[in-house]
């Protein structure tokens, strides 16, 4: 097996792996639907996990029948992620990683 040579650089996924991200489109997603007293359950959350966002807000908007469109959930809960992105926890050990990543000259 040949040598791969020296790692230079890494590519993150850096939703949930850095930042702890999931919980955020939870909350995004309800902030809006608490409007129309409507929950975004555990079981819609499983229906929707995978699809496109527009697809997903399309499936919500349908499956709790609120008065708004799925361009409108998406827009809205966009405005919503960034006020709670800035806000964000670090998943644990990200800083030690990429602190370690850094001092191997990576």
């Amino acid at each position: 097996m040949g040598s791969l040579g020296n790692v230079t650089h890494v590519i993150f996924d850096l939703d949930g792996l850095i930042l702890n991200t999931e919980i955020l489109y939870d909350v995004a997603i309800q902030k809006i639907l608490d409007r129309f007293d409507k929950t975004y359950t555990y079981d819609l959350k499983m229906k929707v996990m995978g699809m496109k966002y527009h697809k997903s807000m399309d499936l919500i908007q349908k499956e709790l029948d609120i008065p708004i469109t799925a361009e409108e959930l998406v827009t809205e809960s966009m405005c919503n992620l960034k006020e709670l992105f800035i806000k964000c926890d670090k998943m644990p050990g990200a800083e030690r990683l990429i602190n370690h990543l850094r001092k191997h000259g990576i």
